[in-house]
């Protein structure tokens, strides 16, 4: 699964700063510099600027200070999505689930047109094991963003998970008309295609995605396995050797259990 989004917003308030020149800007080696003399000049009408200075600190692994600048975001501006977006992925982080999902939810509230709030929120619930809301929440994110292929490539894996194959299959043919050149997408649809009992169209992802990447160990792992439902020992064998020797357990105990 994709790991979730880290948000920043330094282009947009580069924009207002009309007393901050391009010239001045380039003399700061690194984020804390900039958005502390921002907030030291104007502390109370830059809500952005604790947002950025937050997101510094957040790279840094300083939740602690993130936090303290978050919010400050907030408080200055209620309706600050991106202070409650990285909010959540610190809460996220640190195990703190609930404060994770009510923090995206305020995201949400403060801004229901922006996808990335409902795009993270749906990870955790996918690593909570509520499947129907994270489906929820990326269904929104892909009619929100219908440009990125993760969205789709996360929404076809969770319809997978949820039993509803069509669906699956549907959104990783999104995916992968938006980034041909990932494999991964491949093997995903590929083995939403093994669920469903389609083991050639199956067969055909997996070998797309090892064309793509030719130690993909699990796509030759899923390949073997899709040619022996089919009744193709022969073909089998070898792609759970080639497993095998790239590292896949499973691959090594099927040429236990099926080798010659």
């Amino acid at each position: 699964m994709v790991a979730m989004l880290l948000l920043g917003a330094g282009i947009a308030l580069f924009a207002g700063l009309s007393s901050l020149t391009i010239r001045q800007i380039q003399i700061w080696d690194n984020g804390l510099s900039l958005w502390r003399y921002v907030i030291e000049k104007e502390p109370d009408k830059v809500s952005i600027a604790y947002t950025n200075l937050g997101s510094v600190y957040q790279k840094m692994g300083q939740y602690d200070k993130a936090m303290e600048n978050y919010d400050k975001a907030v408080t200055l501006d209620p309706n600050d999505n991106l202070a409650y977006i990285n909010r959540g992925v610190i809460f996220d982080k640190t195990g703190q689930f609930d404060k994770a999902i009510e923090s995206y939810g305020k995201a949400v509230k403060s801004n229901p047109g922006d996808y990335r709030a409902y795009f993270n929120r749906g990870l955790l619930f996918d690593r909570m094991g509520n499947i129907p809301e994270a489906i929820e929440d990326f269904q929104r994110a892909a009619r929100l963003n219908t440009n990125d292929p993760r969205v789709h490539n996360n929404l076809g894996i969770l319809y997978s998970k949820a039993g509803v194959y069509d669906r699956a299959i549907a959104a990783l043919y999104n995916a992968i008309a938006l980034e041909p050149g990932n494999p991964v997408t491949y093997n995903n649809r590929g083995l939403a295609y093994t669920y469903s009992g389609q083991y050639n169209s199956a067969i055909e992802d997996f070998s797309r995605a090892i064309l793509l990447d030719k130690n993909y160990a699990d796509a030759f792992f899923y390949r073997g396995d899709a040619y022996f439902r089919l009744g193709n020992k022969e073909r089998a064998i070898p792609d759970f050797q080639i497993a095998c020797t790239l590292g896949i357990i499973d691959a090594c105990n099927a040429l236990t259990d099926h080798g010659p």
